[in-house]
């Protein structure tokens, strides 16, 4: 009765998991993923060609043959992310469980099929959900280790003539999952640097055992190697030719753990990097603090030093790693997600299981915190657009309707026209872009605009334009050969899009 009531449970969290992450899944792409999708549909021979995606290659090719089946948005997120998604509730589950007790890979298990900032992820096509999984997988395999050796007693050794040690299969598998973490996020090694600290305190005694496994790991990233230089070059020239990019890419330094712990706990809400956050984000913090301050004893350690291995080491590795190189964002660290869940979940069961009355309840009201914020920022993720992504889809069906399709054309301050333009325009309106990442690299302006001049209309579009165009001289140049502003739209996080018509009597007099 009890393995059908446990089987069951983890059953109705699967499905609360699925429940959850299927609302919003059809949505728009925005620009990240449909440049992703993009590369997906190309040939099977072109897939390792992403220099300018600083990501490496794992989800490209599953994507890619995820499109021979369709490309709408659910079924490619559903391959990329959701499942990745759902297959780490369970694992976290089997995790928890082996910590600990059904319990606690139960409780885990929930708080992270509810969690908005991980619904938010399990339906974003890009490399967020996929190495989550991965991670999952691996510190499964990772306490497998630890139970499988040594494997056999006295009495088999005598009897076999021998040692066997049964857990070479599970370095094998830790080695094989480990690459492909690699390949499916450049973070991923922050993951393994937690796992290589506590196999070195696991096996104390053989430590050129996990030495060796860890040298099979990174030979096996090699090949990757010379196209991973590529891409780091491509990024530094992108730092260079816009000097506020590092600000899109990451967060200050002295804010940006409470930035990870706090997305972790409220999730989606926009709450900004304010006073407030960080007060809020600090007090919870302290009160874990103190928690594991009163647990403190050798089976607390026992339990909880996996997970801190899992949640702090790479957090903490990657922050210090972010003052030469900004890595740390939250969603890159979404595979530490797991064990923060499990971390709070041990805590309070903790207080539920001990004698004290006054810790019992206060176990019952972390987990009904958590849980109810989790309801909570899920619910406003749903219902308020700008926590949503960038619709483009609406966006470009609008514009389409505003306009003579075969005398516009869309004029974009940026390289080549956005990805999720392309995405959904289709072909349908002309689309070129300036050539260049910031306007003082942009060769003749001018004479790219009075190209211009044979449309009626011309779209531009005010998003990132912070970063390539700060001081609006394109727009400046529009006016000068004619064009002005007949109407506009906003979207939320994507802004203002205006649509410019041709008046040749308002042109400038040089």
């Amino acid at each position: 009765m009890k393995n059908n009531a446990v089987f069951i449970s983890i059953g109705l969290i699967l499905v609360c998991g699925l429940l959850f992450r299927l609302p919003l899944l059809n949505g728009s792409f925005w620009l990240d993923e449909a440049a992703q999708a993009l590369e997906s549909i190309r040939p099977l021979n072109q897939q390792l060609l992403i220099r300018e995606d600083f990501q490496p290659p794992l989800l490209h090719i599953l994507v890619h043959f995820a499109t021979y089946f369709g490309i709408q948005e659910w079924w490619l997120r559903t391959i990329g992310a959701l499942i990745p998604g759902l297959v780490t509730i369970y694992f976290t589950y089997l995790i928890g469980k082996k910590i600990k007790n059904e319990a606690l890979g139960l409780s885990s298990a929930f708080l992270l099929a509810t969690s908005s900032f991980h619904i938010f992820y399990s339906q974003e096509l890009r490399p967020y959900s996929l190495p989550a999984m991965i991670a999952a997988i691996s510190w499964w395999i990772v306490l497998q280790l630890k139970d499988n050796y040594p494997i056999m007693t006295t009495e088999k050794k005598n009897k076999q003539g021998g040692h066997q040690d049964t857990s070479i299969k599970w370095w094998i598998y830790w080695t094989i999952i480990s690459i492909a973490g690699l390949y499916a996020s450049y973070l991923y090694p922050f993951l393994l640097i937690g796992q290589v600290f506590f196999l070195f305190w696991q096996f104390r005694k053989r430590l050129s055992t996990v030495v060796f496994y860890c040298f099979f790991i990174g030979l096996g990233f090699l090949p990757w190697l010379p196209s991973f230089l590529d891409q780091l070059s491509v990024g530094q020239n992108v730092r260079a030719s816009l000097p506020n990019w590092e600000t899109v890419v990451s967060t200050s330094q002295p804010k940006a753990l409470f930035l990870v712990f706090g997305k972790f706990l409220f999730g989606v809400l926009n709450l900004g990097i304010s006073v407030n956050f960080i007060y809020l984000t600090l007090l919870f913090l302290v009160v874990i603090g103190v928690l594991s301050y009163m647990y403190w004893n050798k089976n607390f350690i026992k339990i909880v030093w996996p997970i801190c291995c899992w949640l702090v080491i790479p957090v903490i590795t990657a922050w210090a790693i972010s003052f030469i190189v900004p890595v740390l964002q939250p969603k890159r660290v979404l595979f530490a997600l797991p064990a923060f869940y499990m971390f709070i979940s041990y805590l309070a069961w903790e207080g539920i299981d001990s004698y004290k009355i006054w810790l019992k309840y206060f176990g019952v009201m972390i987990l009904a915190l958590v849980l109810s914020l989790n309801i909570y920022s899920s619910w406003q993720y749903y219902t308020q657009p700008e926590l949503q992504r960038e619709n483009w889809r609406d966006l470009v069906a609008t514009i389409q309707a505003d306009v003579e399709v075969d005398k516009s054309v869309a004029f974009f301050a940026f390289p080549a026209p956005f990805p999720s333009w392309v995405w959904y325009n289709k072909t349908t309106i002309d689309s070129v872009g300036w050539g260049a990442l910031h306007v003082s690299e942009v060769p003749n302006l001018d004479e790219r605009i009075q190209d211009l001049e044979k449309y009626s209309y011309v779209i531009t579009f005010d998003y990132l334009r912070d970063l390539t165009d700060p001081n609006r001289e394109m727009d400046v140049y529009l006016t000068k050969h004619g064009f002005v502003e007949k109407t506009g739209h906003s979207y939320p996080n994507i802004g203002a899009v205006r649509i410019l018509v041709k008046d040749d009597s308002l042109k400038l007099i040089e």
